[in-house]
């Protein structure tokens, strides 16, 4: 589909499916199926609003579609489906519950997992109000009150680490501090930066996690300020007993920089 729009100029849009012979001379094949088929026409737009459909070619090598259940326009949601939708999405439902939801209420629908998918998106990208993805993970964790740090390289102004925290991870870690677990995951998120986790453990031996913190490097400089912001939490509330790490050297070392009182043992 291609579009011209101008003041002044009319409006053309353009469904076809090039044949073989167009694609050896290097145009763009526009369509789902590579089938060749020659069907083409121009719908155009007046400067009255009228719109024209010219037909330049009516012929298909194909049989016409039994149905359209693969048709995105036949699975499309309407209002109340979109409702469904959005709500299902802000309750962290599972695009495949959501359209088993959907299909239950509607044995007609024929909507597929990247209608949802679609919709998803329509819905994260209004909520973020033009923000960018970084802008709006700053502004829901100071919406929602969670306490966080952040750094910015000097030059770009882009984030280079963030450290946050849920409030109630906060006062469970003040009151149970004496053990402290820490790892880093690798290539897990769409920037490839590594993600620190801490995690406490409770009086009865049931874990929590107490933050997290997306860093640009594992280097000591990016250790001491996560570790220093962890500190900053814990305020004047006893420091942990114990820190359970892998054999990650410069961790190891930024532990007994910022908490020499604490000792460490290796994780298993």
């Amino acid at each position: 589909m291609s579009q011209r729009v101008g003041k002044g100029k009319a409006t053309k849009i353009s469904l076809e499916s090039r044949n073989e012979e167009e694609e050896e001379k290097g145009r763009t094949q526009i369509g789902t199926k590579k089938c060749g088929c020659p069907f083409l026409i121009n719908i155009k737009e007046n400067a009255d609003s009228l719109w024209y459909v010219t037909v330049i070619c009516g012929r298909h090598n194909h049989d016409p579609a039994k149905n359209l259940d693969d048709h995105s326009f036949a699975g499309r949601l309407d209002k109340g489906e979109q409702e469904v939708v959005v709500q299902m999405t802000k309750g962290n439902v599972k695009p495949r519950d959501i359209l088993n939801t959907l299909k239950q209420s509607d044995v007609r629908n024929v909507s597929t997992m990247q209608t949802i998918y679609n919709a998803r998106q329509k819905v994260r990208i209004e909520d973020a109000g033009g923000r960018t993805q970084m802008q709006q993970m700053l502004h829901i964790l100071e919406k929602n009150k969670w306490m966080s740090w952040h750094r910015k390289h000097p030059n770009t102004n882009v984030v280079t680490d963030l450290f946050w925290s849920h409030p109630d991870s906060i006062k469970l870690l003040r009151c149970f501090s004496s053990v402290i677990l820490m790892d880093c995951t690798y290539k897990t998120n769409k920037y490839q930066m590594p993600l620190l986790e801490v995690v406490g453990i409770t009086s009865t031996h049931l874990a929590f996690s107490v933050g997290f913190a997306f860093i640009s490097s594992e280097s000591h400089a990016n250790y001491v300020w996560a570790l220093e912001n962890l500190r900053s939490i814990l305020d004047w509330w006893p420091k942990p007993d114990v820190f359970v790490t892998d054999r990650d050297l410069a961790l190891i070392s930024v532990i007994e920089e910022v908490f020499p009182s604490s000792s460490h043992l290796l994780c298993s």
